[in-house]
């Protein structure tokens, strides 16, 4: 029996169903009541909710009364969302642009079935869920996501990768998962050293260690990791490749053959926030996504909160939208 804890909200989904009105809303919490159980089940795929989502928010006021949870089974999002649009369809009281909306998307949706290879646990990255990341940016400097990709990539395809850690001098800046598999892969490559730049102080919580740094502690005889330390300029060759950086205040310069990129998100600009504060007390709709709006996040949800601002900016301006 599914507990209603384990029921899950999927933002996406939820925006395609069409809200009761509060007249409606109580009427449906006063029947539930008097019958003392949810008539109708919460339907669900992957423990998120594609249909009942006003029932779930009574149900969490009144956890007691029992409910009926049906699963049901979609060979990706996009069949979910499909699924979705049908349903909503099939309402009474729709508009006619809320029609239009549901048919748009539910258009769009099949689209992305026939192109979509795989199932609901294939990577974004694989799905087109994502747009390709750039794999390499001047100087020669590697996104943490483009370099793990490729070690990946060609370690199924027992093949070379393109770009190789083995010998080189390596410096990470950033921390995190993503810098963890960094260093794993450039130990497995057979680097010649790494060292680890982390723009934050040594606390406790920065200083814990996983695998990946007991590891390299274990290769090199030392911890590999500098804190409160930022990279000023490069040292470049005359083919524009990195041989060197020169740190932030010290001017220590550092050897370096391959330098790896996991800084993610390091904040917003003041301004961008003076900004976002000035056009909303103006009572104008303002938007954020991504990191700006959660925090330091992945990368999928980064870009899964870009769509639905976009959506939701395009449905202000034009009374829908068509943006998946």
């Amino acid at each position: 029996m599914t507990k209603l804890s384990q029921l899950k909200i999927d933002p996406e989904f939820q925006k395609q169903i069409n809200p009761p009105s509060f007249e409606e809303t109580h009427q449906l919490e006063m029947n539930i009541l008097k019958e003392e159980r949810v008539l109708n089940p919460i339907i669900t795929w992957n423990g998120y909710i594609v249909d009942g989502h006003t029932r779930y928010q009574i149900l969490r006021k009144y956890p007691f009364i029992p409910f009926e949870v049906i699963e049901k089974e979609f060979s990706s999002r996009y069949e979910a969302l499909v699924w979705i649009c049908k349903n909503q369809l099939g309402r009474r009281n729709l508009t006619p642009e809320q029609k239009k909306f549901l048919i748009g998307k539910q258009a769009k949706a099949e689209k992305q079935i026939k192109a979509f290879h795989g199932n609901q646990y294939t990577l974004a990255s694989e799905s087109g869920l994502v747009q390709n990341e750039p794999d390499r940016t001047k100087h020669g400097s590697r996104s943490k996501v483009a370099a793990v990709r490729a070690s990946a990539q060609s370690l199924l395809e027992k093949t070379e990768p393109a770009v190789t850690a083995s010998g080189k001098q390596v410096v990470l800046v950033g921390a995190g998962d993503s810098a963890s598999d960094c260093i794993s892969v450039a130990l497995r490559q057979g680097c010649r050293s790494i060292t680890q730049l982390i723009r934050k102080p040594r606390t406790e919580r920065t200083e814990k260690r996983d695998h990946a740094h007991e590891e390299a502690e274990a290769v090199f005889g030392a911890d590999i990791r500098r804190y409160e330390t930022q990279i000023e300029r490069l040292v470049c060759g005359d083919d524009d490749s990195v041989n060197a950086v020169i740190l932030q205040g010290s001017g220590e310069q550092l050897p370096c053959d391959l330098l790896l990129l996991a800084s993610g998100f390091s904040g917003c600009e003041p301004a961008s926030v003076d900004a976002y504060e000035a056009v909303r007390k103006t009572g104008v709709p303002a938007l954020t996504a991504g990191d700006m709006a959660s925090g330091a996040s992945l990368v999928v949800l980064a870009a899964a909160s870009g769509k639905q601002a976009a959506a939701q900016a395009d449905a202000s301006l034009m009374g829908y939208t068509n943006i998946l």
